[in-house]
C-alpha cells in the first residue's frame, strides 16, 4: 500500500479500508451482459431524456479512492465513460465533472470524507460551493 492508502486505513479505519490491505488485488466481478444491460439502460434513459423539452443538469461527484480499489468492479470506468459521451451529444443535457475534485497530489481523503461514501461538512462545503456557481453560471 501507498503512504497515502496506509494513512487512510490507519485514521478513517473501517472494515472495507482493513480488507483492502489484507486483499490488495480484490476486484468484484459482475458478467458483462449486466454491464452491458446498465450501460444500455443508462443510454436509453438520456436518449429519452434529451427528447423532453427540459434542461438536465447532470452532476458527478468525486468519489473516495478506495471505491476504485475495492468496490468498482473491472470495466466500471470504461461504462461511465460510455454513458458520459453519449450524455454529452444532446444540446438539453448539461454536465458537472467533480470526479477528480479532490485529487491533488497531496491527497488526503479524511479532509473530505466521513467514509467511503459520504462527504464530510468540509467536502459537502466544496461540492455546493462548486454546484452553485456551476448552476448561476448555466442558468
Amino acid at each position: 500500500m501507498t503512504p497515502a492508502e496506509k494513512r487512510i486505513v490507519k485514521y478513517c479505519a473501517s472494515s472495507s479500508a482493513q480488507f483492502r490491505q489484507a486483499h490488495p488485488k480484490y476486484k468484484p466481478k459482475i458478467p458483462e451482459e449486466q454491464i452491458l444491460a446498465v450501460t444500455k439502460n443508462w443510454i436509453q434513459l438520456f436518449d429519452y431524456l434529451a427528447k423532453q423539452p427540459i434542461q438536465i443538469k447532470l452532476l458527478l461527484l468525486p468519489e473516495h479512492p478506495f471505491n476504485s480499489y475495492y468496490l468498482k468492479y473491472k470495466g466500471n470506468t470504461e461504462m461511465v465513460t460510455k454513458i458520459i459521451h453519449h450524455a454529452k451529444k444532446f444540446d438539453n443535457i448539461q454536465i458537472l465533472d467533480l470526479r477528480t475534485l479532490f485529487h491533488p497530489p497531496s491527497y488526503n481523503t479524511c479532509e473530505y470524507y466521513i467514509d467511503f461514501a459520504h462527504f464530510n461538512n468540509n467536502g459537502n462545503e466544496i461540492i455546493t460551493d462548486k454546484v452553485i456557481s456551476w448552476l448561476n453560471e448555466t442558468n
